[in-house]
């Protein structure tokens, strides 16, 4: 049995955090902006005033009146009345004939073509039911044979 005494001390690893090297955004200069000013300058424009202007247009003296505002309101136009109808105390307008015509139209022309095709695709099941009836006998007896 060997003695209870240590004779040699293992060196000890540092952590991985000592012996790391510095990251690389280290070395990295941060970012130059270059942003415009924010005022705008503008070209000067010379304006003559209203008696510079006068003067350079001959002089015609014309007297220039603003319209006074009013605090009166513009006349409406008159509104054409329209028959209504009184339905639960209500008075409901009755809409112009010309769009109830044409829905009207519209609507027995769609209903006739419907019930037209109907009939004639049940005219035409009809008549093909026996052919096809007598083409399955005729398949069934090549089978059989």
């Amino acid at each position: 049995m060997p003695p209870p005494v240590i004779r040699t001390i293992d060196p000890i690893t540092p952590p991985v955090t000592q012996v790391a090297p510095p990251p690389v955004t280290r070395g990295i200069k941060p970012p130059v902006i270059n942003v415009p000013d924010v005022e705008i300058n503008y070209p000067t424009i010379d304006v003559p005033t209203e008696e510079e202007w006068r003067g350079i247009a001959g002089g015609d003296e014309q007297q220039i009146t603003p319209d006074a505002p009013t605090r009166d309101l513009p006349e409406t136009p008159a509104v054409p009345t329209q028959p209504t109808i009184n339905i639960g105390g209500n008075e409901i307008p009755v809409p112009e004939a010309a769009p109830l015509i044409t829905a009207g139209a519209s609507a027995i022309v769609a209903t006739g073509v419907t019930l037209g095709a109907t009939m004639a695709f049940q005219k035409l099941k009809t008549l093909i039911e026996p052919l096809l009836k007598k083409k399955k006998k005729i398949k069934a007896k090549i089978k059989k044979i």
